[in-house]
């Protein structure tokens, strides 16, 4: 590669920034689905059936197991925070509500189950209620077993002799029983793809910065979290900031995350990667920091973080050159390799200093030159004190003073 200088060019957007409170807890809708069956099964009368009753029984002498079955729709995806079987207690001071279960069973039929042909309870406890009174309305916690829309039966045992009865379906007076869902109602996350622009096109072998950014409902910055996967790769990596090698053909790439509330989302963006050319190929820059469009407050630090790779050279990272439309050259970092010797020029506008430029521009060079094989690195300060003190914050000792 012949002699080349590498740009990487910022417009930035300085101005005063108020901002409110911290982020707020996410709203919430509680649906409600009153039961599409209900019945009970009684050993003492096992072959009768006991649908029209407006009882719900459950008990351990004689056995008595309730059933309950509904119809959950309008979850849309949205996680289920919530989900309990409301009832109201018809018997008096019953020493226990019962245990509810998850059955698989959902195809019974509330107007022929007895004893003799009731659906097994398959499913592990879920919830169980203590000593309940007559005119109690109580609630039994399904813990996960609501996860979507769909159809979902329930049954209640009990191992107390002492059992309880609720109001069914069937009854015409009292709270009949409920399901009750809760789900997280606002917006799923924000996800947005930075970088690289859609329908972008790149060489085999060049690294590819995948950059995105995800707000959940509550306001807070996921981007930590984003996964990236390829359709015709696979998995890419998790970050904001991903660095990919991708292979030769059309990529879809997405940017994909799940919130704390459980709510998912995701972007994409379509990529190709064609085959390296034979002649000599431009730098490949990108701003990974700041993101574009963002603000600050007057004074405020920035930090400023980028990439340069090249197909013939690698890494030249190093030698970036940021400027801004407003303030003009904000800093370099500059190095060439001359046989044994490193040569070392960082400069950095007086209007952009004590924002992190200089940091982020001499710990670059001086992983260059360590990777070039440098042993150690010298600077030259002409005149400037501040330059000194500079050096002497990162590890640079004092070897001589010149008088000019």
């Amino acid at each position: 590669m012949s002699s080349r200088l590498v740009l990487g060019l910022l417009t930035l957007a300085v101005a005063l920034l108020a901002r409110g409170g911290g982020a707020q807890a996410p709203p919430t809708e509680t649906l409600v689905f009153p039961a599409v069956a209900d019945t009970y099964a009684d050993a003492a009368f096992p072959s009768t059936n006991f649908n029209t009753d407006g009882h719900l029984r459950a008990d351990a002498d004689p056995v008595r197991i309730t059933y309950l079955r509904f119809t959950v729709a309008g979850v849309n995806r949205r996680p289920v925070l919530q989900a309990r079987v409301r009832l109201q207690v018809n018997s008096t001071f019953a020493d226990s509500g019962g245990t509810i279960h998850r059955i698989s069973d959902t195809g019974w039929d509330e107007a022929t189950l007895t004893y003799v042909n009731r659906p097994a309870v398959d499913g592990p406890a879920l919830s169980t209620l203590g000593p309940v009174a007559t005119g109690n309305v109580v609630e039994l916690d399904l813990g996960t077993a609501i996860t979507t829309d769909g159809t979902y039966a329930f049954a209640i045992d009990s191992a107390s002799p002492n059992g309880v009865s609720y109001k069914s379906a069937a009854s015409v007076v009292g709270q009949k029983p409920i399901l009750l869902v809760t789900v997280a109602s606002g917006p799923a996350p924000s996800v947005q793809i930075v970088q690289p622009p859609d329908g972008a096109t790149f060489f085999v072998g060049d690294p590819v910065t995948l950059q995105g950014t995800a707000t959940d409902m509550a306001g807070d910055d996921i981007s930590a979290s984003l996964a990236w996967r390829s359709d015709l790769q696979g998995d890419l990596g998790t970050g904001a900031t991903v660095s990919a090698a991708l292979v030769r053909g059309d990529h879809t790439v997405v940017a994909a995350v799940t919130d704390r509330f459980g709510q998912s989302s995701e972007a994409r963006a379509r990529l190709s990667v064609v085959p390296r050319p034979s002649a000599n190929t431009p730098p490949l820059v990108a701003i990974t920091a700041p993101l574009a469009g963002r603000t600050y407050t007057a004074g405020a630090q920035i930090d400023f973080a980028g990439t340069a790779n090249d197909l013939e050279d690698g890494d030249l990272t190093a030698h970036l050159t940021w400027t801004s439309d407003r303030d003009g050259l904000l800093g370099t970092a500059n190095m060439l390799l001359l046989g044994d010797m490193g040569v070392i020029e960082v400069i950095v506008h007086p209007s952009a200093r004590r924002k992190g430029v200089g940091h982020e521009l001499l710990s670059a060079v001086i992983q260059r030159a360590y990777a070039e094989g440098f042993t150690s690195v010298g600077v030259e300060v002409i005149g400037d004190t501040p330059a000194v003190e500079f050096y002497e914050h990162y590890g640079f000792g004092c070897a001589f003073v010149e008088i000019r």
